[in-house]
């Protein structure tokens, strides 16, 4: 979350794909109940199942930057300046 006046620049918005009849029908009430817009109910979700999954998501960064021969924080920086692609994990498996 980007602080005024930090340097910290906000996520630019991403798109997701569209939800099952089922699941929007649900959201939407879910968003009514609490006063929101769909949108922000949906950012909510994913914020909160990314901090509940998290150590998870760790241990996988780990493991692959170790298959990768290069440590986690290395991986993590590659992976947010989008200097690396899942394809190119691929090419490591292949190498083996």
């Amino acid at each position: 979350m980007s602080v005024p006046g930090s340097s910290e620049v906000m996520p630019k918005r991403f798109w997701v794909g569209p939800l099952g009849v089922h699941d929007d029908d649900w959201l939407t009430i879910w968003a009514f109940l609490n006063n929101r817009s769909k949108s922000a109910q949906a950012a909510g979700l994913i914020s909160f199942r990314i901090r509940e999954r998290k150590a998870a998501i760790e241990e996988m960064l780990r493991y692959t930057a170790e298959r990768m021969g290069i440590e986690p924080d290395e991986l993590r920086r590659q992976i947010l300046r989008k200097e690396i692609s899942p394809g190119d994990l691929e090419l490591i498996e292949d190498d083996e």
